[in-house]
């Protein structure tokens, strides 16, 4: 059974290593989606967050009692995660500014949107707090935005 334990150890560790690789390289085609709208890429930081991937991911060994480096290496790809994303966020929330929202039935990109459904569109009031109903969208199957017409039967 010992065998059995590492070999479970090993894939969890593979599949934070795994995870955290592919939020860094969302950030990254986010961030060069951003920067090509003028935004800052955030060179530095996406190489600091692939450092971390690097040192931590592949240097585990497993030996008779794996939980502390596990420990260690879980902490870090949790740390490179929330970095990946938080720059993917910002790198969006650039993106979606640049987003021409002006026609009828355009799919946007929308940060923080669910994956999946019916969302209901507002428009927010640069004045006030207040929000106006403006219509429903639905979810494209690539993440999307696509306001739908509103059919009322009086």
């Amino acid at each position: 059974m010992p065998g059995q334990k590492g070999d479970a150890m090993d894939r969890i560790a593979q599949r934070a290593v795994a995870a955290a690789e592919r939020a860094l390289r969302d950030a990254e085609l986010w961030a060069t989606m951003a920067s090509l709208l003028g935004g800052q890429y955030p060179h530095l930081e996406l190489t600091t967050i692939g450092s971390l991937i690097g040192e931590s991911g592949w240097s585990l060994s497993l030996g008779d009692d794996p939980t502390p480096e596990l420990a260690d290496l879980l902490a870090c790809c949790r740390n490179a995660h929330e970095q990946a994303s938080e720059i993917r966020t910002r790198a969006l929330t650039h993106v979606a500014s640049h987003a021409d929202t002006n026609r009828q039935g355009q799919p946007v990109i929308v940060p923080h949107a669910p994956t999946s459904g019916r969302v209901q569109l507002v428009e927010q009031s640069t004045e006030s707090s207040k929000q106006m109903f403006i219509g429903v969208g639905e979810i494209l199957d690539d993440g999307r935005v696509a306001p739908r017409r509103l059919v009322v039967a009086h």
